[in-house]
């Protein structure tokens, strides 16, 4: 034998068992034993892989270079080929992907001349995934071509690797649906090729797409295909965390049967192939479908042992655990404890550098800080959170953050604000397929109309909400369902039906250990009772409701909500001393809480408790309802839409007829004049906003979708003369219409005063009300 093939057999020896060390020595010995260019050339590359194998990656880059630089002439096509293909594989190993596409180029173009179209296909995919690093549209064009040439050589393993690249790429430029069809072409070849945990690892790679894309039935199946693989392929932990995938989901979707058969099926996985910890974690998730349909006996002691048992060995299941016991006793409504535990998961959150569940964290600290009366507190945390699901891509979240933002702008007398984040909640909710989140939004929306004036849509939304909630057998949420339709019936002077339903609310809250919520049904039933004339049980109710609060600081709102009630029983007894205290304190809550509307209120009735109480004190009567009636006025001024202003002057209406009595009273009849005008005087139209078109179609449609199919007409009357068709035309275009109204002029009277200056300045000071700034002459 030549001592070439001998030395250079003996390095291609070493080089196959893995010991490069040795190949370099015995293939350096080799190199002077070449006889010819093509056999040094050939023995120089050996050589460079054994230098890349030893992890001497430039030298085997310069080692390949000399190589290539013998073939330059001479019939050495194949093996400049394979040269340039190793020297674009050993460049993308340094990241040099500039040099790795030139040579896979140089390489592709020597095996088609030389008729090897697999290996020419190779190079063309080592080319885009080069490419990849600097231009994806290029690298999914190049993928294509070459998933086609594999295809035309009937080559499996180059199809499955160029399909699975291709979703990669596809992905990477939020090309879901594309990136899906490509996924589902890779798990047939794999499957094809019987490797049953690649076609695992696919699935659920196409079951996570499908959820991006909100093909949400699809994904479910894809999800349920990789666990089946998994199991097939014995690896039933990788099996496990499919059903735990399959679950989450599932409960999302509140298929609450579905998601327990998914995790049961995970804990017994567990139980036998893994750990307890990981058992644990699968009870955990039991647990929170416990908690959320109301088993909180079932879900408490899971949680308290997960949270000790994960302390010190699993910080990332400390934390979700932390919060899942927050959001237990938020909903048990222990907020300051829930607080607590939110606040130390958010702490230990931040230290993991976990964005989402940091994010969860800030969300559920929004529901404990709105349950509380913290609401600019809560529209903080649910900024923060909806931010963060943004940056995340988890728009599906973000229906929650706007829900609950929504119950803090109308907690905080901002209407218009209010309807369009729950409507946007409702829009996203409604992509999603998340009917149980849409009831509830519903039933939000349903308390923000209710409290502007909009019975019709009001009840609709209630009534709707409150069906599907029925449907998914949500016993704890069906109960605040029906707290808010006593709520409707209070507003719509059904006060018998209200007190009865507020009364079977707060049974039933008190059946779930809720006495703070039963307070505050409680709370809403006095109000009923009163309204009916039964001043003894009103009293006996918010006495009850007090029991139910127990001085717990997150039912501050609802305590001001007694006080102010207290007062008006003490009006009708005409005990007027005892009205003024009530409602100084609720007065007090409402300024720190930031309730304005509510503040007003108090001081309205302050005004007409003074003037119940002495005649004489009119003057001081007038001082306090006077800049509170402006202040109420002018908040329907935040409507763009004319139904919804006329909505809230009804009740702006029924303060308008009390001051007119203290004016009658009062011996300045410049103040009945004064305010005689600016009755009248409702303000001025706007151009109308683009947000305000768009806001108002949405709001359209909401009422479109709520509105009860098939309503029966009222008979008309032939009996009596119609309107004219213009006039009628006119009231329903009016009543329907986007039609901004900036804040009323100030008037200017023929004395040459303003009217009702100081009551007006005296508005701003107190609420912020709008002064226009402008005036208009009277005469």
């Amino acid at each position: 034998m030549r001592p070439h093939d001998e030395l250079s057999g003996r390095g291609l020896k070493a080089l196959e068992d893995g010991d490069p060390t040795a190949a370099i020595g015995w293939l350096e010995a080799a190199i002077g034993h070449a006889e010819d260019e093509i056999e040094l050339a050939e023995c120089y590359r050996w050589l460079a892989l054994a230098h890349a194998d030893a992890g001497d990656r430039s030298a085997a880059l310069v080692i390949l270079a000399s190589a290539l630089e013998l073939l330059e002439s001479g019939d050495t096509a194949e093996l400049a080929a394979v040269c340039h293909e190793d020297m674009a594989e050993i460049a993308m190993a340094t990241d040099d992907v500039s040099l790795g596409h030139k040579h896979f180029e140089l390489a592709r173009s020597l095996f088609t001349a030389t008729g090897q179209p697999y290996d020419a296909a190779n190079c063309l995919l080592g080319m885009a995934i080069a490419v990849s690093e600097s231009d994806l549209d290029t690298a999914a064009a190049t993928l294509r071509t070459v998933y086609a040439e594999y295809t035309e050589l009937d080559h499996l393993d180059g199809m499955t690797e160029a399909a699975e690249l291709l979703a990669e790429v596809l992905l990477e430029l939020d090309q879901h649906e594309q990136a899906a069809s490509e996924l589902r072409r890779a798990a047939t070849h794999r499957l094809a090729g019987d490797d049953r945990l690649a076609t695992a690892t696919i699935h659920q790679a196409l079951g996570e797409t499908l959820i991006k894309t909100q093909q949400f039935d699809q994904a479910f199946e894809a999800l349920g295909l990789a666990r089946d693989h998994y199991l097939q392929a014995e690896a039933p932990l990788d099996a496990a965390q499919m059903a735990l995938l399959i679950g989450n989901l599932h409960e999302d979707f509140s298929h609450f049967a579905e998601a327990v058969e998914a995790y049961q099926l995970g804990a017994d996985l567990c139980a036998t192939h893994g750990e307890p910890l990981d058992v644990l974690w699968f009870n955990v998730n039991i647990a929170t479908v416990a908690m959320t349909t109301g088993d909180f006996a079932a879900a408490d002691p899971v949680l308290r042992h997960a949270v000790t048992t994960y302390a010190d060995v699993d910080p990332e299941r400390h934390t979700e655990s932390l919060r899942f016991l927050g959001v237990l006793r938020t909903e048990q409504g222990e907020f300051a404890a829930a607080a607590e535990y939110l606040g130390h998961a958010l702490g230990i959150a931040i230290e993991l550098d976990a964005p989402r569940a940091i994010a969860d964290c800030h969300f559920h600290l929004g529901v404990v800080a709105t349950h509380s009366g913290r609401y600019r507190d809560g529209l903080a945390e649910f900024h923060t959170a909806r931010a963060l699901f943004t940056e995340l891509g988890l728009e599906l979240k973000n229906g929650a953050c706007l829900d609950g933002e929504g119950i803090c702008h109308y907690a905080l007398g901002q209407f218009t604000d209010a309807i369009e984040s729950l409507i946007t909640a409702r829009t996203i909710t409604t992509t999603y397929g998340l009917l149980n989140q849409r009831a509830i939004t519903d039933i939000h929306l349903g308390v923000v109309y209710t409290e502007v004036g909009r019975v019709d849509v009001a009840e609709a939304a209630l009534r709707s909400g409150r069906a599907v909630l029925a449907t998914a057998g949500l016993a704890t949420q069906l109960v605040y369902a029906d707290a808010n339709l006593g709520m409707l019936y209070t507003k719509q002077e059904r006060y018998r039906e209200a007190a009865d339903r507020y009364g079977a609310v707060g049974a039933a809250l008190r059946r779930l250990g809720r006495p703070g919520a039963a307070g505050v049904s409680d709370q809403n039933r006095a109000a009923a009772l009163l309204m009916l004339g039964d001043l003894t049980g009103s009293e006996s109710a918010l006495d009850a409701a007090q029991r139910g609060f127990d001085d717990d600081p997150a039912y501050r709102n609802n305590v001001a909500g007694c006080h102010r009630n207290r007062a008006l029983v003490a009006i009708h007894t005409g005990n007027f001393d005892a009205a003024l205290t009530e409602f100084a304190a609720a007065r007090a809550i409402g300024v720190e809480l930031g309730t304005t509307i509510e503040v007003a209120k108090c001081d309205f009735f302050v005004g007409i408790a003074l003037f119940e109480r002495s005649h004489d004190a009119v003057s001081v009567a007038l001082d306090y309802a006077l800049p509170a009636a402006i202040y109420i006025d002018h908040v329907r001024l935040q409507f763009a839409n004319a139904t919804d202003r006329i909505a809230w002057s009804k009740f702006y209406a029924q303060l308008q007829s009390a001051l007119f009595q203290l004016a009658a009273a009062h011996d300045d009849p410049h103040i009945m004049a004064e305010l005689i005008e600016t009755s009248i005087n409702s303000g001025t139209f706007a151009p109308v906003p683009a947000a305000d078109l768009a806001r108002a179609s949405a709001i359209a449609a909401l009422h479109q979708e709520l509105a009860p199919p098939n309503l029966p007409t009222a008979p008309t009357n032939t009996t009596h003369s119609q309107p004219p068709p213009t006039a009628a035309g006119a009231s329903t275009l009016v009543a329907g219409a986007v039609l901004p109204m900036l804040p009323p002029p100030e008037l200017r009277m023929p004395n040459g005063t303003i009217a009702l200056a100081p009551y007006r300045a005296a508005s701003v000071t107190r609420y912020g009300s709008v002064n226009p700034g402008r005036e208009v002459r009277t005469w």
